[in-house]
C-alpha cells in the first residue's frame, strides 16, 4: 500500500556535502524499520528462481531466500522503485524552487530589514546589498536569486511551478498493481 523509499546514492545536496543517503544506512536501521516491501514465497522446491515483475526480470533468489522473505525495497530495478524515484526527483525539483524562496526571505528578513530597509522591491534594497556584497559570501551566493525574486511576478511564477510539481507528485505517487512471476531456473 506504499511505494519504497528510494535511497539516493549520489551526494548532491549542496554545501560541499560528500555523503549520500546510503552512507547513513550504517547508522540508522531505516531499511529494517521503515522501508519494507517483503516478498515471501514458501513451499518452493529447493533451487534458484528468477523474479519477474510485469514480465521484466528483476533478480534471482534461492528458494531459501524467498522462503525467508526478500525486501524488494532494496532493489532499484523494480517498477515500484522506479515510480518512487520519479516522485523523489520531482520533490527535489520542488525543493530547489522552494530554496529560492528561502534565500529571498532570508535576505529580506534576516538582512535587509535588520539594515532598516522595508521596501524590498526598491532601489535602496539593491544599493544596500551592493554595499555589503563584496564581504559576504552568502549575499554573493543569493544575490542573483534575490534580484529575480524581488519582483512579485517572478515569485508568482515560481509558486505556480511548485504547485504544478506537487500536483504531478500526487498524481504519480499512488502504488499500482503489478504482475509477479517466480520462474525456476535451476
Amino acid at each position: 500500500e506504499a511505494l519504497p523509499f528510494p535511497i539516493d546514492t549520489v551526494p548532491r545536496h549542496g554545501w560541499g556535502n560528500k555523503k549520500s543517503q546510503r552512507d547513513a544506512l550504517s547508522l540508522v536501521p531505516f531499511m529494517q524499520e521503515f522501508n519494507q516491501e517483503i516478498l515471501k514465497v514458501t513451499n518452493l522446491e529447493a533451487g534458484f528462481y528468477r523474479l519477474l515483475i510485469d514480465g521484466f526480470p528483476i533478480s534471482e533468489f534461492s528458494s531459501a531466500e524467498l522462503g525467508n522473505g526478500v525486501n524488494l525495497a532494496t532493489l532499484s530495478n523494480t517498477p515500484q522503485y522506479q515510480q518512487a524515484l520519479k516522485v523523489m526527483f520531482l520533490n527535489e525539483e520542488r525543493f530547489e524552487v522552494e530554496k529560492r524562496f528561502r534565500d529571498y526571505h532570508w535576505m529580506e528578513y534576516s538582512f535587509l530589514r535588520k539594515k532598516g530597509i522595508a521596501d524590498i522591491e526598491g532601489i535602496a534594497a539593491l544599493d544596500t546589498l551592493h554595499h555589503y556584497l563584496p564581504n559576504d559570501g552568502f549575499l554573493k551566493m543569493s544575490y542573483d536569486i534575490f534580484t529575480k525574486a524581488r519582483h512579485p511576478e517572478v515569485r508568482n511564477a515560481w509558486q505556480d511551478y511548485m504547485d504544478a510539481i506537487v500536483d504531478k507528485i500526487y498524481k504519480i505517487n499512488q502504488p499500482v498493481g503489478h504482475y509477479f512471476e517466480i520462474k525456476r531456473i535451476s
